[in-house]
């Protein structure tokens, strides 16, 4: 648990461009083996420092001159500022890590709010992206999604080693997801305890339409669990 917070702590203050990479990388070493777990309640944004555009200002004519005066302004800006924590340097370097739940805010902001600082941009989802790639012992990260997410359509989780833990929770999630419609677990270590419980999820969940268990071990008998269960689902007039 003290590794845990104290890595989360570190990088919730950690501040692109000011805080130098090595104050997280120096204290791998130390507690890498024991981070099984991270919550990240805040990823602070780059110090915000836009260049000023200098604007003429036409004042009252002095005898007979056009006299101006030079006004700094800061130039529009819609979207949020740069990026946060790039998590590429660090994930691929927990072995053991499970759990990663990460909000993009800033908290107790105050007075200085902005919708920039609960944004996250389009470099943040590319990092994010590759650093979850490169962590293989991530589980409850996707299901947790997955279950309250309402958009998803297709996801493609081949070759993550869920292994039966993981496919456990996929298929509880599935209780509750109702948007999903393409689902592919190849080559993640399944059983037949896997299987029981997808084919029980088959039979609650009214919105899946394919499902691949491509290179799995589920059995013969896991199999026909299945075969039963997505019959019962296209005889139930689902799709």
């Amino acid at each position: 648990m003290f590794f845990e917070r104290h890595m989360a702590h570190v990088i919730e203050f950690f501040v692109p461009g000011v805080t130098e990479p090595a104050t997280v990388l120096n204290i791998v070493p130390l507690c890498n083996n024991y981070i099984k777990r991270l919550n990240i309640s805040q990823l602070l944004p780059p110090i915000k420092n836009p260049q000023k555009e200098v604007v003429k200002v036409k004042r009252e004519e002095e005898e007979g001159e056009e006299m101006y005066l030079d006004l700094e302004s800061e130039p529009d800006h819609d979207g949020p500022y740069l990026d946060h924590f790039d998590f590429n340097i660090v994930l691929h370097k927990l072995p053991n890590l499970e759990e990663l739940h990460l909000v993009y805010q800033v908290k107790n902001c105050g007075m200085n709010f902005e919708w920039s600082l609960f944004e996250i941009t389009d470099r943040d989802c590319e990092s994010l992206g590759k650093a979850l790639k490169s962590c293989l012992t991530l589980k409850v990260n996707a299901t947790q999604a997955l279950s309250h997410n309402g958009t998803l359509l297709s996801l493609n989780l081949r070759l993550n080693c869920l292994q039966d833990e993981g496919g456990e929770a996929i298929a509880g999630a599935l209780l509750r997801n109702d948007s999903l419609c393409h689902l592919h677990l190849g080559a993640n270590e399944l059983t037949g305890h896997t299987a029981a419980m997808l084919a029980k999820a088959l039979r609650q969940n009214k919105t899946l339409r394919s499902i691949n268990l491509s290179f799995n071990k589920l059995g013969v008998v896991s199999n026909s669990s299945i075969f039963t269960a997505s019959l019962w689902f296209l005889m139930s007039g689902s799709v």
